[in-house]
């Protein structure tokens, strides 16, 4: 399965890119994106705009535009207690990371208390409306596209997810887990 966006003013075009809007290098017009729309392999649409007919003067003829920075920060960091973990807390989900494509083999992590599962290894995923918070299960490997459990918990824009550690930096490096893992020693933490 993948998700592709339909091009708002065209007949029939999707982009496989979670872009914000496009623009035509020919004559300047911007063309915003639609919602994002599950397909699975052998329905994936013929029309798209990242397609090899799609050249002007040599170039890719569209520029596609995010409209957001691509570094990810965390939107916020919290403390859980007095002397609990930091915790970085993302509230929108990277447009990168939808442009995901699942086929034949592949894992999710099932979320505990909702039937639901997520392609991002938080390790705690919060409603956004009632504000509780469930915990990252096992991670189930699934074979065949359309034996999956689509759509995910990202791709409903209803959950924050909380990644909990010393470091701020997204994802955390060997060097930067074993420094945090030493000091944890260190202070007796579990």
């Amino acid at each position: 399965m993948r998700m592709f966006w339909k091009i708002l003013g065209m007949k029939n075009v999707y982009t496989a890119q979670a872009v914000k809007w496009v623009i035509d290098k020919k004559d300047g017009k911007r063309y915003d994106v639609g919602e994002g729309k599950l397909f699975l392999k052998k329905d994936y649409p013929k029309n798209l705009l990242e397609s090899i007919e799609n050249y002007y003067k040599g170039e890719p003829r569209y520029n596609f535009y995010y409209g957001v920075a691509f570094n990810n920060p965390p939107d916020r960091i919290e403390r859980k207690g007095i002397f609990g973990a930091t915790r970085r807390v993302y509230t929108k989900v990277h447009p990168r990371e939808l442009e995901t494509e699942y086929l034949n083999f592949f894992g999710l992590w099932k979320i505990e208390g909702l039937d639901l599962y997520t392609d991002k290894a938080a390790t705690y995923i919060r409603d956004k409306i009632t504000g509780k918070e469930y915990k990252r299960g096992e991670r189930v490997l699934f074979f065949k596209e359309d034996m999956s459990p689509f759509p995910l918990a990202e791709h409903t824009d209803r959950y924050e997810y909380i990644y909990e550690g010393g470091f701020v930096s997204e994802p955390l490096t060997t060097k930067e887990y074993l420094r945090e893992f030493h000091a944890s020693l260190l202070l007796g933490r579990k």
